[in-house]
């Protein structure tokens, strides 16, 4: 040891700290090589593990689509087994109770098949169960929409289905909305001390209705509007207090007291006799349920609006794709109509006398337009860029626009008006101008406006109408109805049509016509064949037979020889057949047609309509003899 000086010690005692070692700068790059080296590797390991657990992940879920299906399939045929699955339930302690709408839970079944534990469930295990849950209600609510579509290889088509719906977790934001106090089985883990399976209706306000009981993160109520939650709930409470002020369309005497809500509305459930009365069947005071015949009502009359918004909002919903057959979500909507309902086509150019004819290599997409025309003082709604296509017109009886403008509704506005149609948004707006639009500068080609206010929410947007439209896609189709000579012609009135949205239009769309299905060869075209008795659709079809349902005619139908039978896209004719239930008529509808094109044409107090479907050539192509290129002559 050494002896510490005088001088050391008056300095601070450090531990000593060796200095680290000098590595050469070529050894410090040997190792980050070699770093890089072994990262490859294990990235390149991971690689080939990943790739084959998506391959084990692939056959997983085939597998699991499968035995959804035959889940479903096998309980269907249990249900004609009165009492069968409950007493299943019974045996293996699958707690569960009946609620008063019998609507579809299934998750006791999936605890039965799938051999979940009745307590000491994981958190993962209960959102397996909640999700398998809410996939089976949307392949339910799939199958039960045409049964007969299902008779044979049933397994096969719904695994279809839900392939195309991109798996569970496409059907988890797919599904229909689930009540959170309708479930028609609950798992009780949450209330131990309930009887086992005694069927006795239970609320909890809590229950996200998966059957797993109260759920800590409960979910905000499904959108099917592509709405904010908050705003849509605050939209229906508007709308249905509006309505509950109303004056109503008639009386019912009922022989008993039924429960109401607390602001005196009911639902009730009421068969038509021929007689034209209703025998009230039964009611039923729960909220959600008053809240979704609130939103029903809402979306159908549009008599109460302002002229100036039920012109647009009526041309609209002619053509309008019916919500419930859409995708839900806002991306998705749009790129099935991007993808699935638009149309790509090649983009023209002028030559020098102004005409237009097709460029090789430039194509766009084609979009749902409409135009309001002061000259010929109608509103015209036809797909953009186009020659051909279903069309829409509506001579008015009151100008929109004046001085001979020609205007365009913003695309993005037409969709704020479809959104407004399917959530009932539309009957809470009023107009600042009622008669017409609002002209925005004083140039000759002007632009115009018609600002819109939510009464309940104070809300406000300003639809705004654009002199011109792009040069590539400044036509669209009209219909010549001075060319038109029809073969025959009849008079519908609504209840005609409201017997074919019942028997045909509205399973059709909850089944072959939902969504990416109505895309398929065998549903992508309709069939309709007219005889001095009935109307036939035909539909479905497959190997060069179709399914057919018919609809009598009146004894009006007039100037037809032989029977005629036409065939149309999907897409055009079945939107138009839906939407006709809902049309507001002054009297009756006239349906006619020729191997050309099918032709509804009804008047009301907004003007007089003509809806043109065009037929298809034996191509495949739309007939276009009765149909021509519109542009504005204006436009440069």
């Amino acid at each position: 040891m050494f002896a510490q000086s005088d001088n050391d010690s008056k300095t601070s005692s450090l531990p000593y700290v060796p200095s680290p070692p000098i590595v050469p700068k070529n050894a410090v790059k040997l190792q980050v090589l070699d770093n890089v080296q072994q990262l490859d590797q294990q990235l390149e390991n991971l690689r080939e593990s990943a790739s084959a657990n998506r391959k084990t992940l692939q056959r997983a879920n085939q597998d699991l689509w499968h035995l959804l299906a035959r889940t479903l399939l096998w309980s269907l045929e249990a249900d004609k087994s009165p009492g069968y699955k409950e007493s299943l339930y019974r045996a293996h302690g699958v707690r569960w109770h009946r609620t008063a709408d019998g609507s579809p839970n299934f998750s006791p079944l999936i605890r039965l098949v799938w051999g979940f534990a009745s307590t000491d469930l994981s958190q993962a295990d209960r959102v397996t169960i909640s999700q398998w849950n809410t996939a089976l209600k949307a392949i339910y609510a799939h199958y039960i929409q045409n049964p007969d579509d299902f008779r044979f290889n049933a397994e096969g088509k719904l695994v279809d289905f839900i392939a195309e719906s991109r798996g569970v977790a496409g059907l988890n934001g797919a599904s229909p909305d689930h009540n959170e106090n309708d479930n028609d089985f609950r798992d009780d883990d949450a209330n131990d001390n309930d009887d086992l399976g005694d069927g006795n209706d239970r609320s909890d306000p809590t229950n996200d209705g998966d059957g797993l009981g109260p759920n800590p993160n409960p979910d905000p109520k499904k959108d099917r509007s592509n709405l904010d939650s908050e705003n849509h709930e605050k939209i229906t409470r508007a709308v249905r207090s509006f309505i509950v002020q109303s004056n109503g369309i008639g009386t019912a005497t009922l022989k008993t007291g039924v429960r109401v809500a607390s602001d005196n509305l009911v639902v009730l459930l009421a068969r038509h006799e021929n007689d034209d009365t209703l025998t009230v069947l039964g009611s039923t005071s729960n909220s959600r349920q008053i809240n979704l015949a609130v939103e029903a009502i809402a979306s159908g009359s549009l008599t109460v609006l302002p002229y100036s918004l039920r012109a647009l909002s009526e041309v609209i919903k002619s053509q309008a794709f019916p919500p419930k057959a859409l995708p839900p979500s806002g991306v998705k909507r749009a790129n099935w109509y991007r993808n699935k309902y638009n149309e790509k086509v090649e983009a023209p150019e002028r030559d020098q006398n102004g005409s237009t004819r097709k460029k090789r290599g430039r194509r766009h997409t084609t979009v749902s337009r409409l135009v309001i025309r002061a000259e010929s003082r109608d509103v015209l709604l036809s797909m953009s860029g186009t020659d051909v296509s279903p069309v829409t017109r509506c001579k008015l009886h009151h100008q929109l626009v004046d001085n001979a403008n020609t205007v365009y509704l913003n695309a993005d506005h037409r969709v704020i008006i479809e959104r407004w149609l399917e959530t009932g948004e539309i009957f809470m707006l009023e107009a600042a101008t009622t008669e017409n639009l609002v002209r925005e500068c004083s140039s000759e080609e002007a632009s115009y406006k018609l600002d819109v206010r939510n009464r309940s929410t104070e809300e406000s947007t300003t639809l705004r109408f654009e002199p011109g439209a792009t040069s590539a896609t400044d036509y669209q189709p009209d219909f010549d109805a001075d060319k038109f000579a029809a073969d025959w012609t009849v008079e519908l009135d609504l209840k005609w049509f409201l017997q074919l949205r019942k028997v045909w239009a509205d399973p059709w769309f909850g089944g072959l016509g939902l969504s990416h299905q109505i895309t398929r060869d065998r549903n992508r075209k309709l069939e309709i064949e007219i005889d001095g008795a009935e109307v036939r659709i035909g539909f479905n079809r497959e190997d060069g037979h179709s399914a057919f349902e018919s609809f009598a005619l009146p004894d009006n139908l007039s100037g037809l020889v032989t029977p005629a039978r036409s065939t149309y896209l999907s897409k055009d004719l079945a939107p138009i057949l839906f939407n006709m239930a809902d049309a507001n008529v002054d009297g009756a509808v006239t349906m006619s047609g020729n191997q050309h094109a099918l032709v509804f044409q009804y008047a009301n107090s907004i003007g007089s309509f003509a809806i043109a479907v065009p037929s298809l050539q034996f191509n495949g192509r739309r007939d276009g003899t009765l149909f021509y290129a519109w542009s504005n002559p204006s436009c440069p």
